[in-house]
């Protein structure tokens, strides 16, 4: 039986990716207190260094965790899972599994192995048309087509941002299992139930209009009677 009492959770990510994390969360567990933290300041951690990635995450795991006070903190970015170093049983992380065949970023690709075909600037190109699906659709089939994935029997989405399109994946790759990597995070740790929902959205570079963005791909991924 779940508990009753919700945690705060931070849910930290470059960018938009992390709807689907948060969109995972919910249909787990009903609802739950969030503070999404999007780093569109460093936005997208792909092309980044390691060192570069592990200060900055590891700062805004931080702040989350001593300003915020969260109870826990999900770091829902493949790249930055792939390189952040912790005990801390606090801090859930993107899963990773040697014996799926990954697409992802190219730190991702560095630091797992072989197994992740490296998709350039795709996360990038989704986060800045994200309202242009008919774009993404001939955009993503031209990374389909190139690197021959309709061949493969089965493809973990290794980057939350493919995450927000995985219907665009499945569409064009009809025989080919397409697995979402936030189904495999270890959120059996969010023992918890709530039917309601409370989210505060935090940028580190202001924008009202990215904001708003986030939120609107909240609602479009929950049931709405929580809003």
């Amino acid at each position: 039986m779940k508990k009753d009492k919700s945690p705060l959770i931070g849910i930290l990510d470059s960018g938009i990716g992390g709807v689907s994390v948060l969109k995972e969360i919910i249909k787990r567990n009903g609802g739950g207190n969030f503070i999404y933290l999007a780093d569109n300041a460093m936005m997208p951690y792909g092309n980044k260094t390691k060192e570069e990635i592990q200060q900055r995450v590891t700062s805004l795991i931080d702040m989350l965790k001593n300003k915020y006070k969260v109870d826990k903190v999900i770091v829902a970015c493949n790249t930055a899972s792939s390189l952040l170093e912790t005990d801390d049983n606090d801090i859930i992380k993107m899963q990773f599994n040697k014996e799926d065949t990954y697409i992802g970023t190219h730190l991702t690709k560095k630091q797992i192995g072989d197994n992740v075909i490296e998709l350039k600037s795709l996360a990038r190109i989704i986060e800045n048309n994200i309202n242009n699906k008919d774009k993404l659709d001939r955009i993503i089939k031209r990374y389909i087509d190139t690197l021959r994935l309709r061949e493969l029997d089965s493809l973990l989405l290794g980057c939350t941002h493919y995450e927000l399109v995985n219907d665009i994946f499945k569409k064009h790759m009809p025989n080919t299992n397409i697995i979402n990597n936030s189904e495999r995070m270890g959120l059996e740790l969010l023992d918890y139930r709530d039917n309601s929902l409370n989210l505060s959205v935090i940028l580190t570079k202001q924008s009202k209009s990215y904001q708003s963005l986030i939120f609107r791909l909240i609602k479009e991924e929950v049931d709405e009677r929580i809003f």
